[in-house]
C-alpha cells in the first residue's frame, strides 16, 4: 500500500473568468431578468439543493463554510464527465497544482483540448487563478509512472478512495517533477482565494501566449510548455 506524506502548502487552479470580475447574469440587463434567472437556478442547481439539504447553513468564518464555497462544492457536485487523473466519472475530486507556473501550463493544455475539439475560432479567453493552502496527509504517488495506463490509474485511484484516502500526491506525464493534488474528501478545502486574471490568446490551433492583466506582461507557450508535451498531457 502506499505511504502517505504530510503536507502543508499553497496549491493553485485557474477556471474560465471574466476581467473585469461581473455578476453571472449581469449581461441580461434587465433586472426582473436576473432575479428570474436567480430563482431559476435555486430550483435546479445541484450545487445549491445540497446546501439547502444541510441541517443549518454554514456562516462565513465557520470551518465548514469553505467546504460549501462555490469553487470548493463545483468539483464535487457537478463531476466531470470525463473523470479526472485517478478517478472515473462517478467520483468527484479537485485537482491543483503545487506551483502556479505549473498550473498555467496546466490550465493552457485543458483549455487547448476543449476549444480544438469544439473548432472555435481566434479568441482571447480569460482565466482566474484560485489559490488554497492545503494542509493534510496524502497518499504520496509521485514515484508512480505517470505513464500508467488510464485503467491502471483510475484502479489505484479507486481503491484509495474507497478506503477513505484523503487525496493523492501524483505526477503527470510531460510535466516532470512538478507536483499535482487532487483532494478526494472536500471538507479538506479551506476557503479559496481569487488571485491574477490571465488572458489565454487561442489562434485556432493552440494558445500561443498568456496575458497577464496584473502586470501587463505576455508569457509565450513556449516558457510554460516544452515543445513536445500534447494535450493527452491534460488528462
Amino acid at each position: 500500500m502506499y505511504s502517505k506524506r504530510s503536507f502543508d502548502q499553497d496549491c493553485y487552479q485557474l477556471i474560465p473568468s471574466r476581467f473585469p470580475i461581473i455578476e453571472v447574469y449581469e449581461r441580461l440587463g434587465d433586472d426582473q431578468l436576473q432575479t428570474a434567472a436567480k430563482v431559476l437556478e435555486e430550483r435546479t442547481n445541484p450545487r445549491l439543493a445540497a446546501i439547502k439539504q444541510l441541517p443549518s447553513v454554514p456562516k462565513a468564518g465557520d470551518k465548514s463554510a469553505s467546504q460549501y464555497q462555490n469553487w470548493n462544492h463545483a468539483p464535487f457536485a457537478y463531476k466531470d464527465p470525463r473523470g479526472t487523473f485517478f478517478l472515473g466519472p462517478t467520483l468527484g475530486c479537485l485537482e491543483l497544482a503545487s506551483d502556479i507556473n505549473t498550473a498555467l501550463a496546466f490550465a493552457v493544455l485543458r483549455r487547448e483540448e476543449f476549444l480544438g475539439s469544439t473548432g472555435e475560432p481566434a479568441m482571447g479567453l480569460d482565466m482566474r487563478v484560485f489559490s488554497r493552502r492545503i494542509t493534510g496527509s496524502f497518499h504520496d504517488l509521485t514515484k508512480l509512472d505517470p505513464n500508467l495506463s488510464k485503467a491502471e490509474r483510475r484502479k489505484i485511484g479507486h481503491q484509495l478512495h474507497d478506503s477513505g484516502s484523503p487525496g493523492v500526491l501524483f505526477c503527470r506525464p510531460g510535466f516532470g517533477d512538478h507536483r499535482f493534488l487532487s483532494v478526494f474528501d472536500g471538507a479538506l478545502l479551506p476557503r479559496a482565494v481569487q488571485g491574477a486574471h490571465y488572458r489565454f490568446v487561442w489562434d485556432g490551433q493552440k494558445i500561443k501566449s498568456i496575458y497577464d492583466f496584473s502586470d501587463g506582461q505576455e508569457i509565450l507557450r513556449g516558457a510554460l510548455l516544452a515543445p513536445d508535451v500534447g494535450r493527452d498531457a491534460a488528462e
